[in-house]
Order: structure tokens, then C-alpha cells, then sequence
């Protein structure tokens, strides 16, 4: 039976840049996703890397409209009955997922090989066919580190810190310097210092190892952080800071620096947090508190503070945000627990994980159009019982690890 020891989900992490924690994962695996790991310390919180997740089986549910899902099947799938069926009982650390209701997905076995399923109009699977699946079969060959999913494009990260990028490219998101699609996964420039990819509907986003963040890809409304609207198709640094964790949605971009402030720019309607509904190019922050998980919904957004309490913000008709209350300027706190330690949102949707393993629910369900609850308040429950670990979810489905407990 996994154990988690004590408030912490998985082996231990150092940030990127280094730090004063001697437990490090060598070499680290860099997670993209929703939900990450706690290192020993706690002193740096939730980072994007290099993490590793106790290994455990892959669930699924949402749209799955182009067997995204890995069931062999292109039918839509109940948070319910999904919680407690596993699609893949294989030993999974990692898995990301495109925000597309005909989208496709990506997950990492425990021996650091690349498996992808769903949509693959664009060669998106990077597996070298442009051949559409329903289950999770190998992807490209090599030892991986990061993984991402766009709208219709991947990004990618090897052992050796190489960046990788396939798929459609219609406004630079590949990062290879064109515009054009390219169906083979190449490496994007020479460097070998990538940790982590995180990818949204058409921009990118990566953090090297020296913690800097690197955006390309759609900029209309300034979400690559750049001080401009304009797209890039290569990578470009977001100002002179260093980061632990970044969550793009298709608007908005949150993030936390190193010094665990809260920071987010793109377009605002409330998305920020920061009271305005002023749209920024560059990172504007939010409050002065620390956090040690973000995560950007399409509307709204959740976190968890360095004290463990859950925060939710932005719009949400259905409570995604953890209020009854539609519109939220500034973060409010969601009930009283202090031991929240992973959060995931998506298209007015939210998960989040507390120290025990327990995962807990709000919002709607893309797939019924029901009203799954106030976020923060409705467990997931399962039969036989299972310890989750990462919950990575995007608009409109959801892939997560766990273990029977």
C-alpha cells in the first residue's frame, strides 16, 4: 500500500537553480501538469520540477471524443464510475492532456518512456504516423522528462534536456522559428538546459534549469509575458525572474516565482486576482502572499497558499471557484482545511488533492452539463479506495495516477 510521507505526495525535490535540500531526484523528472510535489524542506512548496509522483495507475474521465481518454473507446466517461476503474494499471508518474473535447494526451511510464493517445491530425501523438488511437501506445523513442499538450501541438522533454515540439504550428507554437506544421517531433534549438514544458491551446511555455520561463506561441491578449501582443515562434524570455511553477489557460497565465509570490498577466475579467479587470502584457503581482500551488481555469482560478489553504478567484457560474458567489476579484479563502497540497482547474471545473490523498471536486461536468458542487467541498469517492497523486486536467478531461489504498 503507498504511504505518503507525512504531508507529502511522492519523493522529494530540489527547485530549479538548486537550494539547500539534499534529497534530490536524479536526474529529476519535470512534471507539467496540475499537481506536483512537496519537497522535504516545504520551503519551496509546489514546483513543476523536478518532481517525481508516486508511480500508480492512470484514470480518466471527460470528453473523449477522439479516445484522448486511453480506454479504447471514443465515449465520454463518468467521473464517477471512471474513480474507480483504472484504464491503464501500469506504473505511471506523469500525464498531460490537450484542452480540446477531441483532443489528445500524453503519459510517462515509471521507466521514463513516452506513451500518447487520441487525435493525430497534425502527427500531435509523436509517434510518426498521423494514425488516430483510443489506447495509449509507445510515442517517440528515448528517455523523457516533460511532457505537454496543446490544442493540436506537443511539446516535450528529454533526460538529456533537450526541447521537443510536433504538430500544428499555424502561429509559432512549435518554437521552431516558422509558421509551418510539421508532423515529425524535432528538437527545437541547440540548448540542453530545458526541465519543463507547459503547454496551452496555442502558446508555450518552458522553464529552463536556472528557473528562467520562456514563452512563444499566440500573444493577442500579452499571455506569452513578453511586454507585447505580438506571436513568437521561438522562444522568448518572460523579463529577468526566476520560477517554480507556471499555469497557462487560454487567456490567462498564472505563476509563482521562486520567492513563492503570486504573479499573472494576459487578459483579466477578474482572472488575475488583483481586483482590476485590466488586461497585462508583463507579470503583474498578486498580493504579497506566498503559494505553493496555481492553477488557471478558463474563467477562473484556484491556489493553495504556503499555509495550505485554498483560495479560488475569477468567474464561475457553477463554483468552480469555491463561491456561490459568480464574480471574484481577489482570492477567497475556501473553507478551512490547511492541508491542500495539489490544485488543477479547468473549463469551470476544479480538483484538488489534500495530504491524505483525498480528492475533491467542483464545478461543472463537461460531459452531463450537472452541477458537480461547490469546489472544496465534494470528495471523490472511490471503490475500492485509492490515494491519488497527480490530477492533470484541462477544459474539458481529466487523467490523474493514483494507487488502491
Amino acid at each position: 500500500m503507498p504511504k505518503r510521507p507525512g504531508n507529502y505526495l511522492g519523493h522529494y525535490a530540489v527547485p530549479p537553480g538548486g537550494g539547500n535540500n539534499s534529497e534530490k531526484t536524479v536526474p529529476g523528472l519535470w512534471n507539467t501538469n496540475e499537481a506536483n510535489i512537496l519537497n522535504k524542506a516545504g520551503r519551496w512548496a509546489r514546483v513543476n520540477a523536478p518532481v517525481q509522483v508516486i508511480p500508480g495507475s492512470l484514470y480518466s474521465w471527460g470528453y473523449n471524443g477522439r479516445g484522448q481518454l486511453g480506454d479504447g473507446t471514443t465515449t465520454n466517461r463518468s467521473i464517477y464510475s471512471s474513480a474507480s476503474s483504472p484504464v491503464d494499471t501500469n506504473l505511471w508518474i506523469a500525464a498531460a492532456i490537450s484542452d480540446q473535447p477531441s483532443g489528445h494526451s500524453f503519459v510517462i511510464l515509471n521507466d521514463r518512456t513516452l506513451h500518447s493517445a487520441g487525435f493525430n491530425n497534425y502527427g500531435q501523438l509523436a509517434d510518426g504516423t498521423l494514425t488516430t488511437r483510443s489506447t495509449f501506445a509507445p510515442a517517440a523513442a528515448g528517455s523523457w522528462i516533460s511532457c505537454a499538450a496543446g490544442s493540436m501541438h506537443s511539446l516535450l522533454v528529454k533526460s538529456d534536456g533537450t526541447l521537443h515540439s510536433v504538430g500544428y504550428n499555424y502561429i509559432g507554437q512549435l518554437g521552431d522559428g516558422t509558421t509551418s506544421d510539421n508532423s515529425v517531433l524535432s528538437q527545437v534549438g541547440g540548448d540542453t538546459n530545458w526541465a519543463n514544458v507547459i503547454a496551452s491551446h496555442d502558446h508555450s511555455f518552458a522553464i529552463k534549469t536556472d528557473g528562467t520561463l520562456w514563452a512563444w506561441g499566440n500573444n493577442t491578449n500579452g499571455q506569452l509575458g513578453d511586454g507585447s501582443t505580438t506571436a513568437r515562434s521561438s522562444p522568448v524570455q518572460v523579463g529577468s525572474a526566476t520560477w517554480t511553477k507556471i499555469s497557462p489557460n487560454q487567456f490567462h497565465v498564472l505563476g509563482i516565482q521562486q520567492d513563492g509570490t503570486l504573479w499573472a498577466w494576459g487578459a483579466n475579467g477578474n482572472r488575475f486576482g488583483d481586483g482590476t479587470t485590466n488586461n497585462s502584457s508583463t507579470p503583474v503581482q498578486i498580493g504579497s502572499d506566498t503559494w505553493i500551488d496555481i492553477a488557471a481555469g478558463q474563467s477562473h482560478s484556484v491556489g493553495i497558499k504556503s499555509d495550505g489553504a485554498l483560495w479560488g478567484w475569477g468567474y464561475s457560474a457553477r463554483g468552480a471557484h469555491g463561491s456561490g458567489t459568480s464574480t471574484l476579484s481577489v482570492p477567497t479563502q475556501i473553507g478551512s482545511k490547511l492541508d491542500w497540497v495539489s490544485v488543477a482547474a479547468g473549463s469551470d471545473y476544479s480538483e484538488a488533492i489534500d495530504s491524505s490523498g483525498s480528492r475533491y471536486m467542483g464545478g461543472k461536468d463537461q460531459t452531463t452539463n450537472s452541477n458537480l458542487g461547490t469546489f472544496g467541498q465534494s470528495e471523490i469517492l472511490s471503490s475500492p479506495a485509492v490515494i491519488w497523486s497527480l490530477v492533470a486536467v484541462r477544459n474539458f478531461s481529466v487523467l490523474a495516477i493514483g494507487n488502491v489504498a
